[in-house]
């Protein structure tokens, strides 16, 4: 299997999918903590790719994808979900905020669908990989292996704070997932 072209050919695939959770996100976004419908928005999506969900802190979600040898290595990848208390301006997009006041002023609808869609494409090609990829969704996550009873060789963060991780934008998913191909996380 070409991995690469894999890749590549079902994230063109599954773009309007995202676009529409993204879009969906966008419109009733939630302050920290108060994720409530975004996680199990979440959970939902992450169950319907067979995956197992945990709960953390209420509105936190894990699911474990594992690969073709689990006890080998273990990678975390995580975003927020959490917006902000700022007023969205009315620039007549049909997906802005429903919610007055509260906004996705910083990306996190993005980061949280990007993890969906990275979730759906690491399910699909986890044979062709040696470690599990732990997939986080908010900041209250960050106590991951005290749940998960894993600890990571790699976390790699969508814009989180600068921990034991490396930040990942979307250009260099595509060289991460080659490195976890490849065992060099």
């Amino acid at each position: 299997m070409d991995v690469k072209k894999h890749i590549q050919d079902r994230a063109a695939s599954i773009l309007p999918a995202l676009v529409d959770i993204r879009r969906h996100i966008h419109q009733n976004p939630e302050l920290s903590f108060q994720e409530h419908e975004t996680a199990a928005l979440v959970e939902k999506e992450l169950q319907s790719l067979g995956l197992k969900t945990q709960r953390l802190a209420n509105t936190g979600v894990v699911a474990v994808i594992e690969g073709k040898n689990p006890s080998k290595k273990v990678v975390g990848l995580r975003a927020d979900m959490d917006a902000l208390p700022i007023v969205e301006v009315n620039d007549g997009r049909p997906y802005r905020s429903k919610k007055e006041g509260v906004m996705h002023a910083c990306g996190h609808d993005v980061h949280t669908t990007s993890l969906l869609g990275a979730a759906r494409i690491l399910t699909e090609l986890k044979d062709e990989f040696e470690v599990d990829v732990i997939n986080y969704k908010h900041l209250a996550a960050i106590a991951d292996t005290l749940h998960t009873k894993r600890s990571e060789d790699k976390a790699l963060y969508l814009h989180a704070l600068k921990l034991k991780s490396d930040y990942v934008g979307a250009s260099e998913f595509k060289k991460l997932l080659e490195r976890i191909r490849n065992e060099e996380v």
